[in-house]
């Protein structure tokens, strides 16, 4: 039987969920380990700058809570089956403001800046077009249908591969001048495919080139989570109300 949330979760969750297989032959998953390492990234996340400013310390630490939050959620559905979109919309709320954070961490001073970060599928019902299904900024509507054909985050999700653009020319009301583009990768029967991409845009031109190299590494766990996330809508069809 395909457990969506355990399988598309399985890199994010080593050492924290054990694989069994019961008598009927089914694979279940039960949970060991609770309260260890959550993600061997996390841990280099708590060690690395041990004496840091109290206000950096406790966003770091909601930055773990959040991620922390999202594996118990995966972990319960995998083993009870039972999901809702409200839950998954839930997970990736944490998971996308745990990207924001870090950004703005390694950006310095936001003060007057705009930042955004976004998840964006393939629409389920229209091959031709890219689905917003949740923002950080919810000022921006979601859900929200792009055309592939306008949109730079299109060749990450076809390449799999990550995109800056340091120079985008906004259209109407857009407030961002540069975009970088982050694939999710979904490990299946099979192999690896890409299920979908973060966006994170700003209104400084050029933002993401110094830290694009630095921003992978500690984004990982969030990136793995909006994953596992996008997998469960796609395996149980729980996609937003009005697919714009």
């Amino acid at each position: 039987m395909f457990n969506w949330a355990a399988l598309a979760a399985q890199p994010l969750l080593a050492g924290y969920l054990a694989w069994k297989k019961s008598s009927t032959g089914e694979w279940t998953v039960s949970l060991f380990l609770v309260g260890a390492v959550l993600y061997a990234g996390l841990y280099k996340w708590i060690l690395s700058d041990w004496f840091k400013p109290e206000q950096f310390a406790v966003e770091e630490r909601r930055r773990l809570e959040r991620i922390a939050v999202g594996i118990d959620a995966l972990a319960h559905w995998a083993i009870s089956g039972v999901v809702t979109e409200a839950g998954l919309q839930r997970i990736e709320d944490g998971a996308l403001h745990t990207i924001l954070s870090e950004v703005e961490k390694q950006v310095g001073d936001v003060e007057g800046i705009y930042l955004n970060v976004s998840l964006i599928v393939e629409h389920p019902t229209d091959p031709a077009r890219l689905l917003c299904i949740n923002r950080a900024d919810l000022n921006r509507p979601v859900p929200k249908a792009y055309l592939k054909t306008e949109r730079v985050v299109w060749p990450c999700i076809e390449r799999g591969e990550v995109v800056n653009v340091p120079a985008h020319q906004p259209v109407g009301d857009e407030k961002y001048r540069s975009i970088l583009a982050m694939p999710l990768d979904s490990t299946r029967p099979g192999g690896v495919s890409i299920v979908g991409a973060v966006t994170i845009d700003s209104s400084v031109p050029g933002h993401f080139l110094d830290i694009q190299g630095s921003l992978r590494s500690p984004l990982s766990p969030a990136l793995k989570l909006l994953a596992a996330c996008v997998e469960g809508r796609r395996t149980k069809g729980l996609w937003p109300a009005g697919l714009g």
